[in-house]
């Protein structure tokens, strides 16, 4: 028998109870001894043993009220059920019958046989161990430790019945290209490293779910207060970008971040609702660029102002820049801060989420971790003279050129050039016959 089972006795009779503690002490079982319901309820608000031997004839509150009591205690309270093994000394079926009907694990008869009491113990904590260790692959994910999908609408409604809070609808932006560039195996240590941003940035009594590969639920339970999600969704922001660029170095470029998308409970009510207002909130921030906060009812403001803002800055640079080149018919390349303002412009536009944000990666057959230069320079100039005048070209990194084709022209089937992935992979199969690169490897992910 293990020493870290803890066992509490529930017995008005103090020989009974000494016996107990003195067999169960013996096999170095923690015991703790009580002499009445009421005392054992008061113990409990405090105390979380692996088990409790229940008598069920005592005085003024018998076993089975005691165990009524018991059960909805930690149900209005929110804690785990301790199973309960009835004692009793009297030869009635009918008890023995009862107890178990109302849930008990098991019932035992005085006087206590030692072999049969110890076998007990350990079968009934057994098996609640299993039980627990099934409920938790049932409920939680092992990626992250979050609820997951299957759970997640129980536990949000559980929550919300206790109160007012924050539903909030979180997605990790531009997680694909990751998956892309650096493979599914980082891919996977970024969405750990999410979860432990998140669960730094929030409260034990707040619910954490994953509902999807990238899309997250997450309830602030107790405030209506917009200013908290708009600040968790800060700091996750920074906590991701600072994790990314431990996982994969200073060079890490990817536009990784957080957008969530907020309502106010109770806000009309269940579940599906909840998550259908939130979920509209979410796709405002991701049509207006990504990376910040939003409410369904949000339409006066403060942040809806300042991204108005925003937007009117963008604007103006981009036009400048698309001023200046004149009227070029080739895709436009461009550095770091133009790219980042034609980004947000594109992304806050009509059609914003229509569009393709596609890296490629350059990598020598030979080995070599990066292409000469000469390699990059020449893909990216047929790159240029390939696309369009509406695309925009950076390099994000020596091996990784980038390619932001706007609107419908970077998803819609039915464009003259089909979907961008076939005129991805007709752009490389071009490059290498026309150039004769065929010792150099191109790989590309689409976003």
């Amino acid at each position: 028998m293990s020493e870290s089972y803890w066992v509490v006795v529930v017995d008005d009779d103090t020989f009974a109870l000494k016996t107990a503690k003195n067999l169960l002490g013996s096999e170095k079982i923690r015991v703790s001894a009580v002499k009445s319901g009421q005392d054992l309820l008061s113990f409990l608000k405090k105390n979380n043993p692996d088990l409790i031997l229940l008598d069920v004839v005592m005085p003024e509150m018998d076993g089975f009220e005691t165990y009524r009591k018991l059960r909805e205690d930690e149900q209005a309270e929110g804690r785990r059920q301790v199973p309960v093994i009835f004692l009793s000394g009297e030869n009635d079926s009918s008890k023995e019958h009862k107890g178990l009907l109302i849930g008990a694990s098991d019932f035992i008869r005085k006087p206590i046989n030692p072999d049969i009491v110890l076998a007990r113990i350990r079968n009934t904590i057994a098996n609640r161990e299993t039980i627990e260790n099934l409920t938790e692959e049932a409920t939680i994910d092992q990626m992250t430790g979050f609820y997951n999908k299957a759970s997640a609408e129980e536990r949000v409604m559980q929550t919300v019945e206790s109160g007012n809070g924050i539903l909030l609808v979180v997605d990790l932006d531009n997680f694909k290209l990751v998956n892309d560039m650096y493979g599914h195996d980082m891919g996977d240590r970024v969405l750990r490293a999410f979860s432990v941003v998140a669960k730094k940035n929030t409260r034990s009594e707040d619910v954490l779910c994953r509902i999807g590969g990238d899309e997250f639920l997450i309830y602030i339970k107790g405030t209506t207060d917009k200013e908290v999600a708009h600040s968790l969704t800060k700091r996750l922001n920074e906590g991701i970008v600072r994790e990314c660029h431990i996982l994969m170095g200073d060079g890490f470029e990817i536009p990784i971040g957080v957008s969530s998308g907020g309502v106010i409970v109770p806000a009309g009510g269940d579940y599906e609702s909840l998550y259908h207002l939130a979920d509209k909130a979410l796709y405002d921030v991701k049509r207006n660029g990504k990376h910040g906060c939003a409410f369904y009812d949000d339409e006066q403001s403060e942040d809806r102002d300042e991204l108005k803002q925003d937007l009117l800055n963008d604007t103006g640079r981009v036009r400048m820049l698309f001023a200046e080149r004149g009227k070029k018919e080739t895709a436009m390349a461009v550095g770091q801060d133009a790219f980042t303002w034609i980004y947000r412009h594109v992304m806050r536009s009509p059609g914003g989420r229509d569009s393709a944000l596609v890296v490629f990666s350059l990598k020598p057959s030979n080995g070599d971790e990066n292409p000469e230069e000469e390699v990059v320079d020449s893909f990216l100039s047929f790159l240029q003279s390939e696309l369009k005048a509406d695309a925009v070209i950076h390099r994000l990194r020596p091996e990784n050129p980038i390619v932001l084709i706007p609107g419908s022209a970077g998803r819609n089937p039915g464009s003259a050039d089909g979907p961008v992935s076939e005129k991805m992979d007709r752009i490389i199969k071009r490059w290498k016959m026309t150039e004769g690169y065929d010792d150099t490897e191109v790989k590309y992910g689409i976003n």
